[in-house]
């Protein structure tokens, strides 16, 4: 989880460079609104990508200010996943990477973003959906 939240933040940072200014007016590498469409066009272009051995992360797509990345279990069915227990076990683990990862914090949650780690089935049947603010960062 916390190699794709890193690749999160290098791709959306890598992204907002690719729509930046320079000289006057210039941004530091937060997110803006105007970065978005570009940042989510450049995301996918990197996907599919594997996180791990059981997950698989297949399209990022932006609502308004909410950036929702689509992950796939790929060896279960969604009838077969307890959404609540998972939920509370990643919900915690993004927390903890996405608010300790500078650039994430700075340049999505800071800005006012919210991140959806929206999970699916092997099927790309849902199965729960997690939404992290950066209000969620002050908590225990």
């Amino acid at each position: 989880m916390k190699r794709f939240l890193i690749f999160c933040g290098c791709l959306i940072g890598a992204a907002c460079a690719t729509t930046q200014k320079t000289g006057e007016g210039a941004t530091d590498g937060a997110l803006k609104p105007t970065d978005v469409p570009a940042a989510i066009v450049e995301i996918n272009k990197q996907l599919p990508k594997m996180i791990d051995e059981s997950t698989e992360w297949y399209a990022a797509t932006a609502e308004e200010k909410t950036l929702v990345y689509y992950c796939r279990l790929i060896n279960v069915q969604a009838a077969e996943i307890n959404a609540d227990a998972v939920r509370a076990n990643v919900r915690q683990m993004i927390r903890d990477n996405a608010c300790s990862n500078a650039d994430t914090r700075h340049n999505i949650l800071d800005q006012g973003y919210t991140l959806r780690f929206a999970y699916n089935d092997k099927e790309k049947n849902p199965i729960l959906a997690i939404d992290l603010r950066v209000a969620d960062c002050a908590q225990p």
